[in-house]
């Protein structure tokens, strides 16, 4: 059996950790429902949110979702929304009530951190399968541009979403108030749409054009199929003369909701708020006022959600509005319904989504253990803080991989970034793992049950596709000194672990410093790999990696020797001093010869 064949999801298929919330596309829906991974913290935040929009035993009805970048905000938000609208209802609220049921209850899972229990959300699905919801979700950026009027856009935004969310055109809200709400209130919308179509006109694909070099000729069509003046209106919708403010958006909710059950909710979701605000006081003070307003005429029977990477307080310091002022405590208040997303669970959700295994899977890693035991628990002597496998179900669950390598290479990414190698995106998020496991999975999907997936092939031909100048200019020179080594590839493979290793953050080398013995466990390719072959092979690399100014050692007395990887800079002092003093530089390299293969010898 080869490792492809382990997964319970096709390890080949797309799979993109970067979600967009206008992505409705439906094989992109079906994935994100089918495979989202319920943690505590989820869980928690999905109950928070779905039930205070239900029971609305809140002063206001805003809602915050934070999270850093990466930590799966616009997934929570989309699932959010999944749960929902009635097209996606049953089967989001079904898979969140069976991973509360069969994983999460804190009745019957001691370890479980969730605040309700399986009979509140099984009260609350029962409350959402009848409700009557509808959601209007949008990114704030893409949907404004530059617009940062300070007294609308907002307003604007939300009113335009509306507008789309009921039928109407989003390009103009005076067309739409004036000319389409009226046509559909006297039911004569589509009668207007059949003429102009009786023309050759599509009025939904070409609406935009036709308003601005036809407009005499739409209202004369308008006028034909409903009856009513359009001498003032025609002026209003010329000038697009609706002044957008969110007293005026708060009095169209409020005449749209009127018309409702008492169990009906409306729910704007807006995308990336808090980078759109950035430090512009007068944006956030507008969207408090937004709150405000539509809270208090439309009973909390309208909500508005916005996901940010900060959490509101830190918005509000940025926009220098200070925790004495009176308007700090008004924001936090407007915004009460509120989800921190910490993305703690990194490595649990990377193993759900990538590496879950089917029955065959399971059964025949459960054999494979059995076989293997004594070497799967001994192999792996990895520093305090790092796990290795603890148990049966951890070998099924993180098998090839070991669960060691998603905290080793989340520490890679954040000193990458902080050394300028790689974007700032590519930190050490769930996001990032993801991708990378992902990509190193399918990398290897054939080979053997039995083979391990050493850490150096996580710096994967994506991996080193993403370094920026500063990374590239870091391994070039080791790159080129180890194509001329006798055997080139498991050469490249120990430069691609000492560059990772050796280049993570003073604190993390403290406890993972790139030791022989550590290298040794990172490369491990089989479960019972003989330790000491392979630690031959990587000290005959070694020893040309420091002749050719590579690596160098640090020694301590007491204490096993730590390679280091050269910057270029480094590399080119050495080289130079070397070249200075030969006598000098080849007692240094013989010494070193000897103390790596006779410190066995007595």
């Amino acid at each position: 059996m080869i490792l492809e064949q382990l997964y319970k999801n096709d390890i080949s298929r797309p799979l993109n950790p970067a979600v967009s919330v206008t992505d409705n596309n439906e094989s992109t829906v079906k994935v994100e429902i089918e495979e989202y991974v319920f943690t505590d913290e989820i869980l928690n935040g999905l109950f928070h949110v779905l039930n205070a929009v239900r029971n609305r035993r809140v002063s206001h009805s805003g809602i915050w979702i934070n999270g850093y970048y990466g930590s799966g905000k616009s997934h929570f938000l989309k699932y959010l929304n999944f749960c929902l609208v009635p097209e996606h209802r049953e089967q989001a609220l079904n898979r969140m009530l069976d991973a509360v049921e069969h994983d999460f209850d804190p009745l019957t899972k001691q370890a479980s951190k969730l605040e309700p229990t399986l009979a509140d959300f099984r009260d609350l699905v029962e409350w959402l399968k009848k409700a009557d919801i509808d959601t209007v979700l949008f990114n704030i950026g893409d949907k404004i541009g530059d617009d940062t009027n300070s007294r609308t856009t907002f307003a604007k935004a939300i009113w335009e979403e509306f507008n789309g969310f009921r039928g109407y055109h989003k390009f103009s809200i005076a067309l739409a108030q004036y000319l389409e709400k009226p046509l559909q209130d006297k039911g004569k919308y589509q009668a207007f749409k059949n003429a102009l179509a009786e023309d050759g006109f599509d009025w939904d694909k070409e609406a935009e054009t036709l308003a601005i070099t036809e407009l005499d000729y739409v209202m004369d069509k308008a006028a034909e199929v409903a009856d009513f003046s359009t001498d003032v209106i025609r002026e209003q919708i010329a000038r697009n003369a609706v002044d957008a403010t969110p007293e005026k958006l708060s009095e169209e909710l409020k005449k749209y909701v009127s018309t409702k059950g008492e169990n009906y909710r409306l729910l704007f979701f807006i995308d990336e708020v808090s980078q759109f605000i950035g430090s512009r006081q007068e944006l956030l003070l507008q969207m408090q006022q937004i709150v405000t307003t539509i809270a208090k005429d439309c009973d909390k029977k309208v909500w508005v959600g916005c996901t940010a990477q900060q959490d509101l307080s830190e918005v509000l310091d940025t926009c220098r509005i200070t925790d004495t002022s009176d308007q700090y405590g008004k924001i936090l208040g407007r915004f009460e319904t509120r989800v921190a997303l910490q993305g703690t669970n990194t490595e649990y959700i990377t193993q759900k989504r990538i590496l879950d295994k089917d029955e065959d899977g399971v059964a025949e890693l459960g054999k494979l253990y059995d076989r293997k035991r004594t070497a799967i628990e001994s192999q792996f002597d990895l520093p305090t803080g790092y796990r290795k496998y603890a148990t049966k179900e951890d070998f099924i669950n993180y098998y090839p991989f070991v669960p060691y390598q998603f905290q080793l290479i989340m520490n890679v990414f954040d000193a990458f970034v902080a050394l300028s190698y790689v974007d700032t995106e590519v930190k050490g998020n769930e996001r990032s793992v993801l991708k990378i496991t992902h990509k190193t999975a399918q990398d290897h999907k054939n080979e053997q049950v039995g083979q391990l997936i050493s850490f150096d092939m996580m710096f994967s031909s994506m991996f080193a596709a993403g370094l920026k100048h500063d990374g590239q200019r870091a391994i070039k020179n080791a790159n080129a000194i180890v194509a001329t080594y006798e055997d080139k590839a498991f050469g490249q493979r120990v430069v691609n672990l000492l560059f990772m290793l050796c280049n993570i953050s003073d604190k993390d080398k403290l406890l993972f410093p790139a030791t022989l013995d550590n290298i040794v466990t990172l490369m491990m390719t089989e479960i019972d790999q003989n330790k000491l072959e392979l630690k031959e092979k990587i000290e005959k690399v070694l020893v040309y990696l420091v002749e050719n100014s590579v690596v160098r050692v640090q020694s301590k007395e007491g204490k096993a020797d730590v390679y280091c990887f050269l910057t270029e800079e480094e590399s080119e002092v050495n080289r130079l001093i070397i070249s200075q003093n030969p006598n000098a530089s080849r007692k240094c390299i013989e010494g070193y010869i000897w103390k790596i293969y006779y410190r066995k010898q007595p």
